[in-house]
């Protein structure tokens, strides 16, 4: 099992996607996974970390990949997990915008209300500051330019071996620029 854990934005559904596609679908131009598969996106929905090692535990079986919002429980549980970082500020810029356009109004709701930030600037700080930190707890670093410029398969080849979602990432990346051929 892959754990992905990511700040919200930055595209940890997509590498939870290349990884494994199973269950996965578009959603305008981001990837939509199912409840079942993304519940530790939600950290609090879980009362404690016993039921967060069972959830992982329930999943091995079906999936290669999940995605996480969690990074302090795997980092305490000393989890192998992937992780992206962001580490320019156009790039800070552009995920914490995709972030908010994203979801409803009442999820960036409780992004401000949980992190304390007021704007996507902010947000934007907080991903480059994020980056900064979980690079002393992982060497699985997929850099979000690198996603964005095309090379998320050779970086994620390095930390993967089973086959990867190449058409899927491809996919992904001409509706990100508007290429997409219907």
């Amino acid at each position: 099992m892959n754990i992905v854990c990511f700040m919200g934005g930055t595209c940890g559904d997509l590498i939870v996607s290349v990884i494994d596609p199973k269950h996965t679908k578009f959603h305008e131009s981001a990837m939509e996974l199912p409840f079942g598969r993304y519940k530790l996106k939600k950290p609090h929905l879980f009362s404690n970390d016993e039921e967060k090692t069972a959830y992982i535990k329930s999943l091995e079986n079906t999936y290669l990949s999940i995605p996480s919002h969690d990074t302090p429980y795997h980092i305490k549980e000393k989890h192998n997990f992937i992780s992206i970082s962001v580490t320019d500020l156009k790039n800070a810029n552009w995920a914490a915008s995709r972030l908010k356009r994203l979801h409803a109004p009442h999820v960036w709701e409780e992004i401000v209300s949980y992190s304390g930030v007021r704007t996507v600037q902010d947000y934007a700080n907080l991903l480059i500051n994020y980056s900064e930190m979980i690079k002393n707890h992982t060497d699985k670093l997929i850099n979000l330019n690198d996603i964005l410029n095309g090379n998320l398969i050779e970086h994620l080849s390095k930390y993967i071996s089973t086959p990867l979602s190449k058409n899927l990432y491809k996919n992904w990346l001409d509706l990100q620029n508007r290429t997409f051929i219907v």
